[in-house]
């Protein structure tokens, strides 16, 4: 049996006022028809063949996290044409150029806890409970992350 080896890139949807509350409303097969439709406006038909597979394998829409999973040979066009997409008022930013899925994942969970840190600096009434958010969906995404059962599958 032969090992196909993966390449992953995690990327952020960003709202172009750079308001990080503001959620997400782009669905996951628009992400991924953008990401393509760019792929073949820049690189022609070579880039859309040297990335056919390429999948988002991870999308929290209200954080708007996402990892893309793409072939090896195809970082480089990937990750150039990651950069350069938009969807609507959204576009896209590069949190952790292409890696294996174990170190994506590190980086997510990280993101992650830098998130409810800056929270809990913002709202500061809401600081002595973490049971709270930890019953929060964001607290859930990242227990889940943690413990291995969310994320991506290898």
């Amino acid at each position: 049996m032969v090992r196909l080896r993966q390449r992953y890139m995690l990327c952020e949807l960003t709202h172009k006022s750079e308001n990080k509350f503001l959620s997400c409303t782009v669905s996951k097969t628009e992400v991924e028809q953008a990401v393509r439709t760019q792929l073949t406006k820049l690189y022609g038909i070579y880039g859309a063949a040297l990335c056919r597979e390429a999948t988002v394998k991870y999308f929290h829409a209200p954080t708007g996290m996402i990892i893309f999973r793409f072939a090896p040979k195809g970082q480089r066009v990937f990750g150039g044409t990651v950069a350069r997409t938009t969807i609507g008022e959204y576009h896209l930013t590069i949190k952790q150029v292409a890696a294996t899925c174990r170190t994506v994942n590190k980086k997510l969970i990280q993101l992650f806890r830098n998130d409810i840190a800056q929270a809990h600096i913002i709202f500061p009434k809401f600081e002595d409970s973490y049971s709270k958010i930890k019953e929060s969906e964001a607290g859930e995404q990242l227990e889940q992350l943690t413990s291995g059962e969310g994320g991506v599958t290898y």
